[in-house]
């Protein structure tokens, strides 16, 4: 019970604590690449140590940790003045609580995924035979410059007529250039997830501002990757044609070049002119996944010493 009370406690601790880490990180010199591959590993190892958690409490013997378990029982015993003992309606709790918190987890983005993968493939059949497809974007007869992206299965990149009378080729190329990148990135995916994990576990700050995060970084990193094969100021330029160029929506689960955060990325193109290379893109997204990772066990062994400290010291 005190192990996986101990991991839960780290859990929370990630769990409340870590978006305004994240929010700070943001204003430093990662790409955005490292930023997602942060809120991916914390996300991440807050879900796993709530999973070994549950198996701590359901293991016979709590998985080996017999020994672990005695020390920190005996501390918590010495800690109350009390005969030593293990409350096991609270033990009954903390496991229906995460299971249930699994399971809702993992419903929700089975339904998810499911969802998005059937819609996108709808959409696409609907609007095929009445687009023109031209190496590999299917453009469809629409007056406002539009274009996105749809991820699952259907995997395509949809622009509209409109795009083509408001913008030059080069424009075009950037932005489609943009969702490419989503496609690449698996961004639509990300996004999804991000915000299953919101319905399922919105009391962790964590999970409840996951997706406007991700949302945010997503389309930052997209950026990042078309500026590779574009100039930043034709980039911004077409960003800004597509803001300013009608007010249509793209369809529920699409990422549209011109859907979020478009006055915070048309300052980022404009004022930061630095290009990350994919090797620091690569050592970053390492150095944020070690210490994403390790944070909820980080927090989780800070409650156990202190508990030692406290009481057995």
């Amino acid at each position: 019970m005190i192990t996986a009370l101990v991991l839960v406690v780290g859990v929370v601790t990630t769990g409340v604590a870590m978006p305004a880490v994240l929010s700070t990180l943001s204003r430093t010199s990662l790409s955005p690449a490292a930023h997602l591959c942060m809120w991916w590993s914390a996300i991440a190892s807050t879900g796993l140590s709530a999973v070994a958690a549950l198996l701590v409490l359901l293991l016979p013997g709590h998985g080996g940790l017999a020994a672990a378990e005695w020390l920190l029982a005996s501390c918590w015993a010495a800690l109350r003045s009390g005969p030593l003992h293990l409350d096991g309606a609270a033990a009954f709790a903390v496991t229906a609580l995460l299971a249930v918190a699994a399971v809702r987890a993992t419903t929700r983005i089975g339904r998810s995924l499911a969802t998005v993968r059937n819609r996108s493939r709808t959409l696409l059949t609907m609007l095929g035979p009445i687009g023109e497809w031209e190496q590999g974007v299917l453009w469809i007869d629409h007056s406002d410059a539009l274009a996105f992206s749809l991820g699952g299965r259907a995997q395509a990149v949809v622009a509209s007529t409109g795009l083509r009378r408001r913008l030059g080729a080069s424009e075009i190329q950037a932005v489609l250039d943009h969702e490419r990148s989503h496609l690449v990135g698996r961004h639509h995916v990300q996004v999804l997830i991000a915000e299953a994990l919101a319905r399922a576990l919105p009391v962790l700050p964590l999970f409840r501002r996951a997706p406007q995060a991700i949302r945010h970084l997503v389309e930052l990193a997209a950026d990042e990757r078309a500026a590779r094969y574009n100039d930043r100021t034709v980039l911004r330029r077409a960003l800004l044609g597509i803001a300013s160029g009608g007010h249509s929506e793209v369809p529920p689960g699409a990422l549209g070049a011109a859907g979020t955060s478009v006055e915070h990325r048309l300052r980022r193109l404009t004022h930061d002119q630095r290009q990350h290379s994919r090797e620091r893109q690569i050592g970053e997204c390492t150095l944020a996944i070690v210490t994403g990772t390790m944070l909820p066990l980080l927090a989780g062994s800070a409650a156990a010493l202190l508990l030692f400290l406290v009481s057995c010291a």
